[in-house]
């Protein structure tokens, strides 16, 4: 009977290291998964441009797809840097993305076509 009690036990002292083992598991899978998810890239939106962007927007957007900095684009819109930098905040939140090769890729994706600079 003691060597039965004794199995038991040890069966028990098992699973409770297993469970803890299966815990720390998952604690370890949930950190991957928001590293990963932090790490993907943003989806952008979709959006319609004409609808969702506004003239001034799209134009803006335009002149990001070719590269040209926020001082060029306001010199071709008669735009100050401070109002480019609007625009480009608020391309970025309606598109969903983060930086200015992004919302070019978005902007090719929602078929904006541009002429080179």
């Amino acid at each position: 009977m003691n060597e039965r009690l004794e199995s038991v036990i040890e069966l028990r002292a098992d699973l409770i290291a297993a469970q803890a083992e299966i815990a720390r598991l998952r604690e370890a899978l949930t950190s991957i998964r928001a590293l990963e998810a932090l790490m993907a890239p943003p989806q952008p939106r979709i959006i319609d441009l004409d609808r969702d962007l506004t003239r001034k927007e799209n134009e803006t957007l335009g002149y990001l797809m070719t590269g040209a900095s926020n001082q060029e684009i306001g010199r071709r819109m008669f735009l100050t840097p401070s109002t480019v930098r609007t625009h480009v905040a608020h391309i970025f939140n309606k598109l969903g993305v983060h930086s200015r090769s992004q919302a070019a890729v978005a902007g090719l994706q929602l078929g904006l076509r541009t002429e080179a600079p």
